[in-house]
């Protein structure tokens, strides 16, 4: 990048662009891998659901953009607009970063207190969501909360519980 300009021209170079790997782009290649990884096992396992797809794109277009990162930011300073809406985009990447980070937040402290709150009433009925069933056989996420809700059931044995999964188990 800095072939052929003069002594001047090198200390007028941003210094997140200047040098070969930037802090900025340590952390696309470090991020976007894992993304990528996490997102490529899941898949291999057979798992194809948009909290799988959406973080292995983003790992991919982030690993993509570290290993082009040179090659990027030339194109993108080619006119004022690219730059724009570069930034532009950005910033919206970071909001729905944000606000992932928010809901999940706001889920957890929500579980937290519904708990505390619900822990001396007898639910109506019980109600199991799934995560798949590979193969029929539940995942380890259903497997999980199949066995909390066989606790749950064991207490109140008069209501039966419905698992929308693909499985519809009865009272025994």
């Amino acid at each position: 990048m800095t072939a052929g300009l003069t002594g001047a021209q090198r200390t007028n170079i941003s210094p997140v662009r200047g040098g070969q790997w930037p802090a900025l782009r340590w952390v696309c290649a470090a991020v976007g891998s894992v993304l990528l990884a996490d997102g490529l096992v899941l898949m291999a396992l057979g798992y194809f659901s948009t909290g799988v797809t959406v973080p292995a794109m983003l790992g991919a277009a982030g690993s993509w953009l570290a290993w082009r990162w040179h090659g990027v930011h030339a194109w993108l300073d080619r006119t004022a607009l690219r730059r724009r809406l570069w930034r532009i985009c950005c910033a919206l990447l970071l909001l729905w970063a944000i606000s992932v980070a928010a809901f999940w937040a706001v889920l957890v402290q929500r579980i937290v207190h519904a708990d505390k709150a619900t822990a001396s009433l007898a639910p109506q009925v019980i109600l199991v969501l799934g995560s798949g069933t590979p193969q029929g056989q539940p995942s380890p996420a259903l497997r999980a909360r199949l066995d909390k809700a066989y606790e749950v059931a064991r207490h109140i044995p008069q209501h039966g519980w419905w698992c929308p999964a693909g499985w519809t188990l009865t009272r025994r």
